[in-house]
């Protein structure tokens, strides 16, 4: 196994920090479940992503992973994933991150600067652009993307994980890292302390990881219950606001992206959105104008600039340029 090492221009703008060895023409860049290798993308002195994985393999145009965390910085905050297909190539400065139906791979991408859970299945960036192209992988019959609010509560999702169980797994989670003493907490101890086998408390907590419920270190067989997870019981219990706001941008042509994150504003522009749900419970909607393509502008904390249509109970507003403040509703 090769020597920890810095490769601060492996490729123009492009860090490396990890293992080495080669096999023929490739090199294997590799890191420990605890100490992952490291690739990174500069501008001069400024960190723009991370991207962490046990394993790298890398040639003279490319790097790639067959599951890599990801941290795009974002303004205050960041997007993140836990483990994505991951690929760099040289030739067309292009990453591509390609979420998977499996593992890890299946989460949603949580976005702290805009305070939104982000389903998307392609995210394919040139580096030495601002704008990260949300997208599907090519041949996909049609672009699709979720969004879903950090504070969203469903009472059946709450309700579907409980099932036929005495205690919700959310709160058995909940005591169980209280009796831990807090952080994260070994698999192996919690299916202990649940009275279930390590395999159906893998299997548990993989799902949860899904929805962000909890970040599931599969190869380290460690887990960490996230903030999601206790304000669903708090919601559950009416103890914290909640909202239901998700919104869906779709292309049946499949005939350009969703949308981009811009590195410039830190504003995600979005196209093809037929609806945004605030909230189901007090009728509240917003509705982009179709003439406009379905455009809107999602910025910090779940603002948006919109051209179109809000709903709030029996009130209907309809104008151009005009901004939801999240806090103010």
């Amino acid at each position: 196994e090769g020597q920890r090492m810095s490769i601060p221009n492996l490729f123009p703008n492009v860090a490396y920090n990890g293992g080495f060895t080669q096999t023929g023409n490739m090199f294997i860049a590799s890191g420990s479940v605890w100490l992952p290798a490291e690739v990174s993308i500069h501008r001069g002195d400024t960190l723009l992503a991370t991207f962490s994985a046990t394993t790298f393999l890398m040639s003279k145009n490319s790097i790639n992973a067959t599951s890599a965390a990801v941290d795009i910085k974002m303004g205050d905050g960041a997007i993140t994933h836990p483990g994505v297909l991951f690929s760099y190539t040289q030739s067309t400065r292009t990453i591509e991150l390609t979420h998977s139906s499996k593992g890890i791979a299946q989460a949603k991408y949580r976005d702290s600067y805009h305070k939104m859970n982000i389903e998307a299945e392609l995210l394919r960036w040139n580096i030495d652009q601002n704008n990260i192209d949300i997208s599907q992988v090519d041949g996909s019959p049609q672009n699709i993307a979720y969004f879903e609010s950090d504070a969203y509560y469903s009472e059946d999702v709450f309700n579907k994980l409980w099932g036929m169980n005495d205690i919700h797994p959310f709160q058995v989670i909940a005591d169980f890292v209280r009796y831990h003493g807090g952080g994260g907490f070994p698999v192996q101890d919690f299916a202990q302390y649940a009275q279930m086998s390590e395999q159906d408390a893998i299997y548990l907590l993989m799902q949860l990881s899904y929805d962000g419920f909890v970040e599931f270190y599969y190869e380290r067989g460690v887990c960490r219950a996230t903030d999601r997870l206790y304000d669903y019981l708090k919601f559950n219990l009416g103890k914290k606001d909640y909202d239901e706001m998700m919104f869906v941008s779709i292309d049946s042509t499949a005939s350009a992206p969703n949308g981009y994150i811009s590195l410039d504003d830190n504003n995600i522009h979005l196209r093809k959105v037929a609806g945004v749900q605030i909230s189901k419970k007090q009728n509240s909607y917003l509705w982009p104008d179709h003439a406009s393509g379905g455009e809107l502008v999602l910025r910090a904390n779940r603002d948006i600039d919109y051209d179109g249509t809000v709903i709030v109970g029996q009130v209907t507003m309809k104008g151009k340029s005009s901004h939801f403040d999240y806090d103010d509703y």
